[in-house]
């Protein structure tokens, strides 16, 4: 690893972003979702999705990307006032395999929370992370996300499935107040 920059990204980075969040969820979320949908639909689904997030500004909305050399390597987005009791949500947090393991994560975690910190200094901050993904879960126990809501969402691949809530206070997150 060459020595990683965090920076804010742009539209330069869409496709790479699209590209590292379909293969993450090749990766991860295999056996969740359909092997069609990872085999066959995830790359141009989220190719979509990012590119009309990249033609859109807005201004309660954050994407950090975190490099290695001229790589992205991991990346998180951030919306703000996205829910009337649980405040900003991460709405995309991503680390290549790789990487894993390194404190990158935790590092964009922090990214994130600097963010809501700044803009929304009373906010949470939370997410959603699939019921299945028992890695992603064990990974936000670690950092001291507490589970406040298990519901079904409508999910990208269609249907609607379990997920999991977690909730941060955001000054938590930057003070480093979390499990080893």
């Amino acid at each position: 690893m060459k020595s990683l920059k965090y920076r804010l990204a742009n539209s330069e980075d869409c496709d790479h972003i699209a590209l590292l969040h379909a293969s993450n969820w090749k990766i991860h979320y295999r056996g969740i979702c359909p092997d069609k949908y990872l085999d066959e639909e995830v790359d141009d689904e989220r190719l979509a999705v990012w590119r009309k997030r990249f033609a859109n500004e807005d201004p309660k909305r954050q994407i950090v990307v975190v490099e290695d050399g001229e790589r992205i390597v991991g990346f998180v987005c951030t919306f703000l006032d996205f829910h009337p009791q649980h405040g900003a949500y991460l709405d995309n947090l991503h680390v290549l395999p790789g990487y894993q393991g390194y404190g990158i994560g935790r590092q964009l975690m922090i990214q994130a929370a600097n963010f809501v910190l700044e803009q929304r200094p009373q906010s949470s901050l939370y997410l959603h992370v699939l019921k299945d993904n028992t890695e992603a879960m064990k990974f936000y126990e670690r950092i001291n996300g507490i589970i406040v809501e298990e519901q079904n969402v409508d999910l990208p691949w269609g249907g609607r499935g379990p997920v999991v809530d977690y909730l941060w206070n955001p000054i938590n997150l930057i003070n480093g107040q979390w499990r080893s």
